[in-house]
């Protein structure tokens, strides 16, 4: 079970604290309140607050998906640390055009 209380991500009796990374909090928060698969377009949404393309410029939109993208690559690095190799955080999947928020690895 994973959890999310307050700054502190709980995932099998380990615990990532995120409190110096209020980004890398609100990406989780929108996994776990959305059911663990989220679209970019969603994301971008939740964590950035930023409306899709065409509602905002285009060099925006493209800059929030590059942002997008880092964070999830950050978090990903982030989660590895903790040495639990049997999760697979954040895998996309190509044919949806979604992110998940974990997989359990065989």
């Amino acid at each position: 079970m994973i959890t999310l209380i307050q700054q502190e991500l709980w995932y099998l009796r380990k615990k990532i604290d995120l409190s110096n990374n209020p980004k890398k909090v609100e990406l989780f928060a929108a996994f776990l309140e959305n059911g663990g698969s989220l679209s970019q377009e969603e994301l971008i949404e939740k964590v950035y607050n930023i409306a899709p393309y065409p509602r905002v410029s285009y060099r925006m939109w493209e800059s929030a998906k590059t942002k997008m993208t880092k964070l999830i690559s950050r978090t990903r690095l982030l989660t590895k640390k903790t040495g639990n190799h049997s999760i697979e955080w954040f895998p996309y999947d190509k044919e949806n055009k979604t992110w998940s928020l974990y997989k359990l690895k065989d």
